[in-house]
């Protein structure tokens, strides 16, 4: 089953969030044959979508959106989720969650 957690992203600002991955047991994940992806949504059932930036750092995933990418938010609530392929297609949906977006006043 997947974590859940809550994002905090400023509207025009870069947006970094280090997710430690871990077991059942809370043992670290070996993410070495792993790729991800994740996905940023007004909703659930919203056609357009903000990808997340994924990068493996020591057996954490860092997700990350430019400043542009933030900009272009509108504020307010999101849903997001993260998935992970182990390589031999078995998909799992690590994280799940919201997102609020704080508007930003300098332009």
């Amino acid at each position: 089953m997947a974590g859940y957690t809550e994002l905090k992203i400023e509207q025009g600002a870069t947006f970094q969030s280090t997710l430690a991955l871990t077991d059942v047991n809370d043992d670290p994940i070996d993410l070495t044959s792993y790729t991800f992806s994740s996905q940023l949504r007004k909703s659930y059932e919203s056609e357009d979508s903000v990808s997340f930036d994924c990068e493996i750092i020591s057996n954490n995933v860092l997700i990350s959106l430019t400043y542009q990418q933030t900009a272009n938010l509108e504020p307010g609530k999101y849903v997001f989720d993260f998935i992970g392929n182990d390589g031999s297609n078995t998909v799992i949906r690590i994280v799940e969650g919201t997102a609020t977006v704080s508007p930003g006043v300098t332009r």
